[in-house]
């Protein structure tokens, strides 16, 4: 085995003109050679190096042919290493047998040695950079160069313009061992073609096979190798099957109703697809670990999400953490909260859950219980648990703390979960922000590179905030982080009337009054327990939300009738729906769904948890009601994967992968989890241009990712 290098080695062919090995590398080691001391562009020179991090060189592995014309060549350029104090080794390899390329065969020949050199280069600097020339001998010769790099993958692509005009007195080994004159240098201009070269994907999945079956050795100063064509039809024989793969996939696609998956996934190998999507998320148990971090790693994008669900028990006394000061004044102006307060902090140093519950029958009734501002009441008592988490768990969620329990509890014991936080608590300054910073950091620790958050401004105002106030504070809050987060306002159909005229009020009067709101807002939902108000009801209420182009997403088809999503879509002209699980049961409004692309925002955990669907992972799990996904996936649905109450449901953006997989007959594959993950980009509700940036970026990063599982993660196996 070769030993491999830590510095750059640049790959060049040869003709009869040796001086483009000085004349690059006195570009590359600009600092160290004084070949362009005197060019007039040499401060730009320098610059282009350091823009594009081109560190010097310490080899140069020269391909060439067994030409005689060539070994006057090979003779100038060993003699200029000498003069430069060998200060680069120099490899040479020669097609042997072979003094020019003539025919179709020895252009073959000749591609297939600088495919293997190329190759061997790449892996024998894999902790350095390889910089291909493109400069040297015959456009041929170049124009494989060229495919070389892109095929494995170089650190820059290089070529010099040369304007062939040097007097034949400095055409020595003697005079570019020193600083050429200016008037000289000044026809010798390198330049840089391309950086960053990705290999071609197919790259991956033959590397061992290749270097172990094309390995040449590195070791002498001269290697002459037999001319063959092996490699060459290797190479464009898997060049070929990644051009069928991407034809064939989107013949399928018009044949069927299958929705294209990041672009960037088609340029990988047909072997490499199916390993994709054969890969099944959650069948083996001692993955779970790997596969939950694989799954962090994943760019997302979360489209329902609500910042009254977003904390989890603890998180919820961190929020009431944030009042401490005021509650203790209160506490010291107010006996009767003192009393209570004291009362709760010694049933939880009792870790007693029947004396809470005899001291807190009622979670809403809380709220202004003792004739104090919202929200210090509900902070009070949640202070009392900084310091015994668990308990007020088992006092939030009772017998629910199991996952066998917390399963199709129905959706008005699912939301009395979250009646310590949401406006139970949300109604001042300083928890509003906490929760803003609270979903930002989850968000972040999960890759969410877009997130929107849904709020209910009018609902945080029980106390001193006008609507505008909160969302000033939510909209400065959010400003202040790198993540990309939007807005949407929700009216609660359970609510009051005019408290739904007043959501759909201030969205449209801040829509041409605020600028920051304007940029950050994006839609507007529907939500609640689908028995207070059908969508006909409000149609007229939205108009005009309608009327300035909001875009609507509505909450139906989770608990109630499939009629209701036919309502939202024909009445208030949704442009994604909540939750969607009943649309399964019309064909045709399904294939609406499919024709208007209209997306279905689903949240495995809450559904489970308020509908109960069947574990395939739980051989106990008695349930028989069927998860929807999979089928909207077949029917080419714009499905998309969501949180809903992370804090809530317990959950958070990486899990919620993992609990679909489960709920899924079979298991979801990476390709299928890939495929989701695009669909919640390509259904946000920001503008065009912004969508397109969002994927490109998704995109990157998820080559990067699969590249770095298939070497070492999940997929090497």
């Amino acid at each position: 085995m070769n030993t491999k290098a830590e510095h750059s080695i640049l790959v060049t062919t040869l003709g009869t003109t040796w001086e483009i090995v000085p004349e690059l590398l006195g570009f590359t080691n600009i600092n160290e050679f004084t070949l362009f001391a005197k060019h007039p562009k040499k401060n730009y020179l320098i610059k282009t190096i350091d823009k594009n991090n081109i560190k010097p060189v310490q080899e140069v592995w020269v391909i060439t042919t067994d030409a005689a014309a060539i070994k006057k060549s090979l003779k100038n350029l060993k003699e200029w290493i000498y003069l430069i104090n060998n200060r680069v080794k120099l490899r040479i390899f020669k097609l042997s047998g072979i003094a020019e390329v003539v025919n179709i065969n020895q252009s073959r020949e000749m591609a297939d040695l600088i495919y293997r050199v190329v190759l061997n280069a790449k892996d024998y600097a894999v902790n350095g950079q390889l910089l291909l020339s493109l400069a040297g001998g015959r456009k041929v010769m170049s124009a494989e160069m060229q495919q070389a790099g892109n095929i494995f993958g170089c650190h820059a692509l290089l070529h010099v313009i040369n304007n062939n005009i040097i007097p034949d007195k400095y055409k020595n080994p003697i005079s570019f061992s020193k600083s050429l004159p200016a008037a000289i240098s000044k026809q010798i201009l390198p330049i840089i073609l391309g950086t960053a070269i990705k290999e071609k994907y197919f790259l991956y999945t033959r590397y061992k096979k290749f270097l172990k079956k094309y390995n040449i050795s590195v070791n002498k100063e001269i290697c002459n190798l037999i001319p063959s064509s092996n490699f060459y039809t290797e190479i464009h024989k898997q060049l070929q099957n990644a051009d069928n793969l991407v034809y064939n996939f989107y013949f399928d696609l018009l044949k069927g109703k299958n929705i294209s998956n990041f672009q960037i996934l088609y340029l990988f190998p047909p072997d490499f697809i199916t390993k994709l999507k054969a890969y099944k998320i959650g069948k083996n148990k001692k993955m779970r670990e790997q596969e939950l971090l694989f799954l962090t790693k994943l760019p997302k994008a979360e489209l329902h999400c609500h910042l009254g669900g977003i904390a989890t028990p603890a998180e919820i006394v961190e929020t009431a953490l944030e009042n401490k000061l005021s509650i203790l004044n209160l506490k010291n102006n107010n006996s009767k909260y003192s009393i209570f307060l004291s009362d709760v902090r010694q049933a939880v140093r009792n870790n007693s859950i029947s004396e809470l519950i005899e001291l807190v029958p009622d979670i809403k009734g809380l709220r202004n219980k003792f004739n104090i501002p919202e929200p210090y009441s509900v902070a009070g008592f949640l202070l009392q648990f900084k310091n015994n988490i668990d308990l007020l768990s088992k006092f939030i969620y009772r017998d629910y703390l199991n996952n066998s329990t917390f399963k199709g509890i129905g959706i008005d014991n699912y939301e009395k979960l979250g009646d310590l936080q949401g406006s139970g608590l949300l109604q001042n300054e300083l928890s509003i922000r906490k929760a803003c910073k609270l979903i930002i950091n989850k968000a972040l620790k999960h890759n969410v590179h877009y997130l929107e958050l849904r709020c209910s401004p009018v609902n945080y105002t029980r106390a001193d905030l006008t609507e505008e106030d909160v969302v000033n504070i939510i909209v400065d809050e959010i400003s202040k982080h790198p993540l990309n987060v939007k807005l949407i306002f929700i009216a609660s159909r359970h609510g009051k009337m005019s408290t739904i005229y007043r959501h759909i009020e201030l969205a449209t009067k801040l829509l041409k009054t605020h600028k920051i709101f304007k940029k950050l807002f994006v839609g507007f939902d529907l939500a609640g327990n689908e028995n207070s108000k059908e969508p006909n009801e409000l149609s007229y209420a939205f108009l005009p939300l309608m009327e300035q182009c909001v875009k609507l997403t509505i909450h139906a088809g989770e608990t109630e009738k499939v009629n209701n999503i036919w309502q939202a879509v024909y009445r208030l002209n949704a442009d994604r729906i909540g939750h969607g699980l009943k649309l399964v049961n019309n064909k045709e409004l399904l294939a609406k769904f499919r024709d208007r692309k209209i997306a279905v925002e689903m949240c495995p955990s809450s559904n489970n948890q308020i509908v109960g669907f069947h574990n395939f992972n739980n051989k106990n799990d008695k349930t028989t009601k069927i998860y929807p996904l999979k089928n909207y996936i077949n029917e080419g649905l714009r499905v998309t994967i969501n949180t809903d109450n992370p804090g809530i449901s317990l959950t958070d953006f990486s899990q919620e992968l993992f609990v679909a997989s489960m709920l899924t007959e079979g298991g979801l594959s990476i390709w299928d989890i890939l495929q989701l993950i695009k669909n919640s980009f390509r259904s946000a509700f920001t503008s065009v241009d912004e969508r397109h940036d969002l994927i490109v970026n998704a995109e990157k990063e998820i080559s990067k990712i699969l590249q770095k599982e298939f070497k070492s993660g999940i997929l090497s196996t």
